[in-house]
């Protein structure tokens, strides 16, 4: 008996269940197909309103001014008044140099430059031919003397009082004054024939030096600058030390403006026809507290594309330089950014969200619509214009009020009965 009753029990418990699951059935059912036995669906009211794309592209944040100081000559650094990390203004000092071996060679300059001016003037002047002219006099009347001892030599060999030998010798002072004469002649004639070149190869000479002269007093004042801050900023990096000496073209010292950044991305070729100069930009990063929104404005594209090497590869891209609205305390050359270009926007125009738009194989946009008097789905090809993250612009294929099916799933067809669960308003 006890075992009897067990059995019901058990059998009981059964049927319940049953019963149970039948129910659920036939509550999921209706929920799945309405009290009128079509597919249950969710929709959305398509209606006007604003979109807008935005275009993502990578970028670094660099400063919109820096300076970096070389020198071209080797001098001795006498001390240094700054280190790196350190603010500075401008003009204030930042090293001290030698300038000893600078100041000698202009002073050897302006030397040589004196000898050359007396010189030319002596040309210009006819001094020099004077002086040739007088050696030429000079000759003549060397030569005049020469012939008279030879002269009296000859009546004296003739009278056998001389021996030959001192007849030739003053033979030889006659040909030695004649070849003194003549070589007085040649520089004469040849010194009054180059004169005006003479005169002009110096004039070069004098106008050379002076631009010696004027190149070094340049150098020795740019020096003299770029031993002061050129401008307001950090020292990023410095590369001398007292009592070293400046490396010919060699970084000395690089200032950094932190207060005024832009930043540097790069749009890949695809996106980089939708940008141009003056759209506006939101900016985040890792570096950038979620908080606080920063945004900014592109101020110019590069004219040329070029290859760009990423973690993912190579692409191309364009560069394109941003400049940030505002300064914030945390942003510094150098860190990575990410920035959305705002590329297109229209307002006032049929917008319906992504969820609703699929694709078939030939790569149609198409939605389903409700006819809401037969209760069942309308398949509807679209044509699409901007499309942003979540929405996009209908050109052709939907009418504002129109219900569009929510996730439609690709076991729809066109034409079949549904009743409408949930109708969202956007």
């Amino acid at each position: 008996m006890k075992k009897k009753v067990i059995i019901g029990a058990i059998i009981a418990v059964v049927v319940l269940t049953l019963v149970i699951v039948s129910i659920v059935r036939n509550t999921d059912s209706a929920v799945a197909f309405g009290d009128r036995g079509g597919l249950g669906v969710n929709v959305q009211k398509i209606s006007r309103g604003g979109i807008i794309s935005y275009i993502s592209a990578d970028g670094f944040i660099q400063e919109k001014e820096k300076a970096q100081v070389y020198f071209d000559r080797s001098l001795r650094v006498l001390d240094v008044y700054v280190e790196e990390n350190q603010e500075v203004s401008r003009g204030q000092e930042i090293l001290q140099l030698d300038f000893s071996p600078l100041d000698s060679e202009l002073e050897q300059l302006r030397i040589n430059r004196n000898i050359q001016k007396i010189t030319l003037e002596m040309a210009k002047s006819g001094g020099e031919i004077k002086n040739l002219s007088n050696a030429v006099r000079n000759a003549q009347k060397a030569l005049e003397e020469a012939n008279e001892i030879y002269n009296e030599k000859k009546s004296l060999y003739d009278s056998k009082a001389i021996s030959k030998n001192e007849l030739e010798n003053a033979g030889k002072g006659v040909e030695d004054a004649s070849f003194a004469l003549r070589d007085a002649t040649d520089r004469q004639n040849t010194a009054v024939e180059n004169q005006g070149m003479d005169i002009g190869i110096k004039e070069q000479n004098l106008i050379s030096t002076d631009l010696r002269i004027k190149e070094l007093e340049d150098t020795i004042k740019q020096f003299k600058e770029y031993a002061r801050s050129p401008m307001k900023g950090v020292i990023s990096r410095i590369n001398i030390e007292k009592g070293a000496y400046v490396g010919a073209m060699q970084l000395a010292y690089e200032i950094l403006n932190t207060e005024e950044l832009m930043i540097t991305a790069y749009v890949n070729e695809y996106d980089s026809k939708n940008v141009a100069a003056g759209q506006e930009v939101s900016i985040w990063g890792d570096a950038i507290p979620q908080n606080i929104e920063i945004t900014g404005t592109i101020e110019s594209i590069s004219p040329r594309a070029e290859l760009r090497r990423t973690t993912g590869g190579e692409e191309i891209v364009v560069e394109t330089v941003i400049s940030i609205d505002s300064s914030y305390s945390f942003l510094r050359p150098g860190l990575s950014v990410t920035c959305d270009i705002s590329a297109q926007s229209k307002d006032d125009i049929i917008v319906a969200p992504l969820e609703i738009i699929r694709n078939d194989r030939d790569g149609n946009n198409y939605v389903f619509i409700v006819d809401g008097e037969k209760n069942t789905m309308v398949k509807k090809n679209v044509s699409l214009g901007i499309i942003s993250d979540m929405t996009a612009e209908v050109l052709e294929g939907l009418n504002e009020g129109d219900l569009a099916v929510s996730d439609p799933q690709p076991t729809y067809r066109d034409g079949m009965k549904v009743n409408i669960i949930d109708k969202e308003e956007k």
